[in-house]
This record gives C-alpha cells, structure tokens and sequence, in this order.
C-alpha cells in the first residue's frame, strides 16, 4: 500500500475490536493515578479541604510550585535554526534561515499560537499534579468551496474549465496543552522516550454540532451524543452536572503503522485513528498529513518525527511510564505539618485563660461580659474595696510547647531536601549564618538540581518547536505567510518551500530564565563594550539590542554609517643642534616642516643654507645641492638660499689648530618673530 498523506484508510472489524481492548487496558492503567493527582491538586488549591484531618493550609505546594515552575521556564526562548549541511549547492541558506527563523519564532510568540503559556501549564502539570508535560502539535482549518478557472486536460488537450476548488477561510498551526487525564499509554509501555511508543493516544469531547464541522470526521447522520459527567478533567467542583448540550466523547489515537499494518516498510510513519463512543466505525483514520516519502521511500525533510502528541517528564522511574510529581513526592511531609499548624489553631482556643467566679454576688449582665470579654465590667458597690481575687480568678493553660515549633522545622528542611529545594530558590533568605563559601557550596548544589530539570525542559520544548516547524512548513499559506514576511518575504519562502535541508534546533541555555530590567540592560552594555570594536561583530546588531534594552525604537535610535575621511598619518621628531650638523638634515626638517604646512620666513631659510655650507666646509665636502621645497618661492635652481642672500662670514682657524669650534651668529628673538619661524633655530 503506497504511502499517502491525509488519505483516508479503512479497518477491518478485527482491527476494531483490538483497539477498543488497547484503550481500556491504557485507561484501566491510568486511572489508578487519579486519586494521587486529585489530592495534590486539592493541597495547592485548598479545595474540599478535608476538615476531619486539618483545616489550616501552610500552602507550601503552592509556593513550590509557583517558584519552580518560573525557573524552569520563564519566558520563550529565542529559536535559532543551524543547517546540518551548510554548504548543500541547492539551498540558498543565507537567504532562507532569517525568514524561517522569523516565521518560526512569530508563530510561537504571542500572536501566534503562545508558547509560553501553553508550555508553563504543563509544567503546572508536572510538578502539581501528574508528572507530565503534555503538548499536540498540529493544524486544522476551515475551508469553503470556491468556483475557479482552472486548466484541465481532457483528452490529449488542455482546456480552461470551472472546479470547486476548497479554499481556507480560517487555519491555524497549535502548539496546545492536553490534561494528563486525557492521556492515553499503552498497559505494556515501560520508558520515558515517549516517541517510541508504539501508540499514543488523548481521550476528549466537544459538542455533536462542533464534531460534525471537523474536517474528515465521519458521523452517523441520526447520532445523538451523551451529555454525561466529563471524567476526563480535573474536577474543580464546577462540573458536577453532566452537559446539556449533545456532546461526543471520543479517542484520538497516533499509532506506527508499520507495527499494525505489514504494508508499510518505514518504521516512523504513523497513521491517525479517532473512534467515537457511541460509532462503530472509526469517524476518522488517514495516513499521517505530516509527513511524506521520497522516491527511494525515506522520510522528507519536511516530514514529522514522532508522534503529534508530544510527551515529556521531569524525572524518569524506573521501568515505568508513570512518574511522580513533586507534589506526590513530598505528600506526606506537607500532610504532617498541616497538622501541627492545625493543632496549633486549635490549641490557641483551648489554652485561653479560664476565668472563675462567683456566680452568687455577680449578676447575669456582668457575668455575660466576662464570659463575652466586652472590655470594661462593672461590679457590684464594695467589690473593689474587699477584693477582686474573691469575686473571681484566672486559671492559666499553658503555652505552646516548643518541641512542636522544632519538629516543624525538621519537616519543612526534610521537604527542602527531597525537593532540592532552598530557602534563597524560593525568594527569602535563609536563617542560619552561614560563612560566603558555605552558602555558594549551598546554593551551587541546589541549582545543580534545577539545571538538570530546567535542561530536561529545553530538550523536551525544542523537540516540540521542530514538530510544530514541519507543520508551518508543509502547510503555511502564502496569505498567512504575508502577514509576517510581507509580499517578497512570502514570495521567496514559498519559492524555496520544497528544498531539502535539515537542521539542528537550538535555544540559549539561559534564554528561559529570569533576569531582571537592570541586569538585563548591563549585560547588553558589556557585551557591545566588550565585542564593538572586533572587526568580525557586526556593530548594528549590537546597537539594535542596546537600543531595545534602553526601550528605544532602534529604527529611530541608530543613525545610518557615514563615510569618513582616513585620518592623517600623526608623526612626531624631535630635533636638537647636533642633529641639525648632520648632513641632509637641514633639508630633511625643511622638506618636513613645508609638507605640514609650516611656512618658513626667508630669513629662517637663509640661516638653514649658511649652516649647511659651513658644515661641508670643514668636512671637506662639497656643499648640498637640493632642490627649492614645494611651496617656497624664490630659490635659485641649485642653491638653498634665495636670491641676495649672503652667507654670514666665518672665521677659519689656522692649519693644523684643534682649537674650539666655529660659530654662526645666532638668530635673535626679533627675527625670529619678525619672520616667522621656529623659535631657538641656531647654533
């Protein structure tokens, strides 16, 4: 039998009766846990409270609940896709990751099918009540029939003809929670890897007119319904009448057809099954429209792994598919200081002082009073002056005991201790002193726990995230796909819809949990102060997060990048007179001063020229020849000196005399300023 998605398959009448024993022996199994959630239900809500045993709540359930379960998920983390084959020559990766990404994240947020409060009530589920995280991942819609033109071939040609052809007028892809009362688990299946059950199934009713609008349901034209009591919810005290109304009680089941149906090769395709009670045949059975074989018969890449119901556990047990919450686990020390807070209640009443008196000297009205403690009471004339204690006298009963307040303390550490749970984890600081190695020891160990739970979540939440992905991208419209991606964003997406690529689902490890406003905002500032100036970060991202943890628009926030000329090459020489006696030196400076533009008076230059000449006179060399600098009008081709300069007379020193050296008139403080140049030049 060849593979079909969303095509109708039948069951033979063997078949039915199989399925129908499956399902009892499953529900038989789970209902020995019911009595089990009911109770820890009633401990967090403090509802039909069971007076004969204790009336006073301490409502640690409740607060445990509500702090782990903010832990453990705190808000919707930010899904990142990796292809698992980034370089495949058909995919356009760079392109098509940010729109699936967007697309993805979109329909888990708020306005779409809202993860986060799905996700923290079967948490709620887990640590209150049954152990389970419970989530079905699928899509329904509504269609009407449309008249179109279409092309049709008839014959050997092709011809424009009028179809209905069903159009979706409402869809949508849900990420929703399911009771654990509507859980279904095979008698025989014993392990926490859910997904390799052979079947799954979810218990549930909904109104007969509702039933008969779901698309490929199957209901006898004179069914009626039930209107009994739904035993498949918790019951809060709201549904103690059965339902009015016409309503259908049904069982959805997601079986491996390859287990029931010796046709089908490939082990992970499933087939989805839905009795209804009441319905001999089954009202709805098709091939699985979530996933898809390729020629050679394997799995899509856009095809469903695993089951549509998508079940999870924070702890696993032993050869079990049950698990206890941790409201099961820590019954028994919750009940055992419920009741000494009950004793304690109770015991204020009848340790009150007990006053005796006199019933012969006291009339009715006073003795009402005393017995009523209405404040002020008065005695008959005399009683003051001959003695209250002989009209009436105070019995004391007692206090209470302080062993009951120690032994209260040792149930609230033994719960600590079960739950892995502290004092800090919870919001409040701890009573001991302790020195700041203990108490980092102390908490490190306690979060330890919590990490392992919180990493049992994110495993569970992404693998959920990758079902609920394979169903945006099998049946997403392009109409739908506008409203997110716009017009092009839609176009391109729909475009590249069929290509392979596979990949790996990944979230922060610390994207769920709660960080405050202002630690937010300084992680952000650290982060862009640490990675801004590496040329490999891209600054504009960096700047988008800064703007939106300062609660800016970042559109508005981040001016576009100008374009800004390279800065100048700063150098910096120092020179002094004996570098100035060096040969070339004179005309290095001169050249560097003109290309900074220092403009140098002709004086300034003259000096520069007579220096220069009486060095290579002594050395025996012949006088420098440069070039007149840019910039400098007036010089002579081959001489440093300007036209009518005169080169200050030196005196020559006898032949062979080793005498002091030889000095030019130095350049005093008017020409210098008179002239413009540097200050100081001269030897």
């Amino acid at each position: 039998m060849a593979w079909d998605p969303g095509a109708s398959r039948t069951l033979r009448e063997e078949d039915r009766g199989a399925w129908a024993t499956r399902i009892d022996r499953a529900a038989l199994v789970a209902k020995q846990f019911y009595p089990q959630w009911e109770r820890a239900l009633k401990r967090y809500t403090d509802a039909k409270f069971d007076k004969d045993r204790y009336d006073v709540n301490a409502l640690m359930d409740f607060r445990h609940v509500e702090s782990k379960r903010a832990q453990l998920f705190y808000q919707s983390p930010e899904v990142q896709l990796v292809p698992i084959d980034p370089d495949h020559p058909e995919v356009p990766f760079e392109q098509l990751l940010p729109l699936r990404q967007k697309v993805l994240n979109h329909r888990l947020g708020a306005n779409g099918t809202q993860a986060k409060r799905e996700v923290h009530a079967t948490l709620f589920d887990a640590i209150a009540t049954s152990g389970f995280m419970i989530l079905k991942v699928g899509y329904e819609n509504r269609v009407v029939n449309v008249t179109m033109t279409q092309p049709q071939q008839v014959e050997d040609d092709v011809v424009e003809m009028e179809v209905e052809v069903p159009v979706p007028v409402w869809e949508r892809c849900f990420l929703s929670r399911v009771s654990p009362k509507r859980l279904l688990i095979p008698a025989d299946f014993r392990g926490g890897d859910f997904d390799s059950a052979a079947w799954l199934g979810v218990r549930g009713r909904m109104p007969l007119s509702h039933a008969r609008t779901q698309p490929g349901w199957s209901l006898p034209q004179g069914f009626e319904g039930a209107t009994t009591k739904d035993h498949t919810a918790f019951d809060h005290g709201t549904t103690d009448q059965g339902d009015t109304d016409p309503m259908v009680e049904y069982t959805e089941i997601w079986y491996r057809a390859s287990l029931f149906d010796r046709t089908i090769v490939h082990p992970d395709l499933f087939r989805c099954l839905i009795l209804a009670e009441g319905v001999d045949d089954p009202v709805k059975h098709v091939d699985s429209p979530y996933q898809s074989l390729d020629e050679m018969g394997r799995l899509t890449d856009d095809s469903m792994l695993g089951s549509p119901i998508h079940v999870g556990t924070l702890r696993d047990l032993s050869d079990s598919a049950y698990v206890p919450s941790d409201l099961a686990v820590g019954e028994q020390l919750v009940n055992e200081l419920n009741k000494f807070r009950t004793q304690q209640v109770r015991g204020r009443s009848r340790r009150q002082p007990i006053v005796v008196f006199d019933t012969n000297n006291l009339d009715q009205a006073t003795i009402q009073k005393i017995e009523n403690n209405q404040g002020p009471v008065g005695l008959p004339a005399g009683s003051l002056a001959a003695g209250v204690d002989k009209l009436m006298a105070v019995i004391s009963t007692g206090s209470e005991p302080r062993d009951n307040y120690t032994a209260q303390d040792y149930i609230e550490r033994d719960w600590e201790r079960a739950l892995g749970v502290s004092a800090n984890q919870q919001g409040s600081f701890t009573k001991s002193k302790r020195t700041a190695t203990e108490a980092r020891i102390v908490q490190g160990n306690a979060d330890a726990r919590v990490e392992a739970e919180r990493d049992r979540v994110r495993e569970w939440y992404i693998s959920a995230v990758r079902k609920f992905d394979t169903v945006i991208q099998r049946v997403m419209t392009p109409y739908e796909l506008t409203k997110i991606l716009g017009q092009q964003g839609a176009m391109l997406w729909d475009q590249w819809r069929t290509l392979p690529g596979r990949y790996v689902y990944r979230i922060q490890p610390d994207s769920g949990v709660h960080v405050d406003a202002m630690q937010h905002r300084q992680q952000v500032l650290d982060e862009y102060n640490l990675l801004r100036r590496d040329e490999r970060v891209n600054a504009d991202e960096l700047l988008k997060k800064v703007a939106l943890a300062l609660h800016h628009d970042p559109a508005q926030f981040i001016a576009p990048p100008q374009e800004r000329p390279p800065e100048p090459i700063k150098l910096s020489l120092a020179f002094n007179g004996e570098h100035l006696l060096l040969p070339g030196a004179g005309r290095l400076l001169l050249d560097l001063l003109t290309e900074s533009g220092v403009k140098l008076g002709p004086d300034t230059i003259q000096r520069l020229a007579a220096i220069h000449a009486h060095q290579a006179q002594v050395q025996g060399m012949p006088p420098p020849q440069p070039q007149a600098p840019p910039g400098v009008a007036g010089m002579m081709p081959g001489s440093d000196m300007l036209p009518g300069a005169d080169v200050m007379p030196v005196a020559q020193s006898p032949v062979g005399h080793e005498g002091s050296a030889l000095v030019t008139e130095p350049v005093n403080q008017h020409q210098t300023e008179r002239t413009g140049g540097v200050q100081g030049v001269g030897v």
